[in-house]
């Protein structure tokens, strides 16, 4: 993961968009619909970077949020803009290192960066891992990139239907999988995926 460390130490941050993605408030919308139970819960972003996704999801009625990234440079960047927020915290560590008392213990994911920066297996194991942080009903809620402008070259990595529906097969059920022209994440994206899935 030092491409990563390399990339902060350099600011070449482009999907950060210095505030949050104009699609969070719809996907925080569907699942307030779905379930507005969830989405007054504890919810986890993993790979949060500076985090200008959280102060919204709070406003909008989760009751907490707890980010992580691998890179301390994040998680102190995030400090700086948000760490006065109350019911905001961040922790650097890596997303599938879970300790026993966080197995279970989140209502909701914001997926908003992790599942298009890895593939493969890497991929696999961050939603195995995503499953062991959720309650039972409880839901990933993603902004993933359905198509990129260089499909086979990443990060990011484009996530198609298939592989979606791969990914959360047996213990999952998937009940938002709506694919978005927005522009939001300037060229190299084409379009993204507003995606809600709950964990049986």
């Amino acid at each position: 993961m030092g491409m990563w460390h390399e990339r902060w130490a350099e600011q070449k941050t482009g999907w950060d968009l210095n505030g949050p993605h104009p699609l969070t408030k719809i996907l925080f919308e569907r699942v307030q619909a779905l379930h507005p139970q969830v989405a007054k819960g504890r919810w986890l972003i993993p790979g949060c970077g500076r985090a200008h996704d959280a102060p919204f999801l709070l406003e909008s009625g989760a009751s907490a949020i707890d980010g992580r990234d691998l890179v301390p440079l994040a998680i102190e960047e995030a400090q700086r803009l948000y760490g006065h927020i109350q019911n905001l915290k961040f922790r650097y560590g890596d997303i599938n290192d879970l300790s026993s008392s966080e197995v279970g213990a989140f209502d909701a994911i914001f997926d908003r960066a992790m599942l298009c920066a890895l593939d493969g297996e890497n991929r696999v194991n961050y939603v195995r891992s995503c499953e062991r942080y959720l309650k039972p009903g409880g839901v990933f809620a993603s902004l993933a990139f359905a198509s990129t402008f260089e499909p086979e070259i990443g990060p990011p990595f484009q996530i198609t239907k298939l592989q979606v529906e791969g990914l959360f097969g047996k213990g999952w059920q998937i009940e938002s999988l709506e694919e978005r022209r927005d522009g939001a994440c300037g060229q190299k994206i084409l379009s993204e995926w507003i995606l809600i899935v709950r964990k049986l």
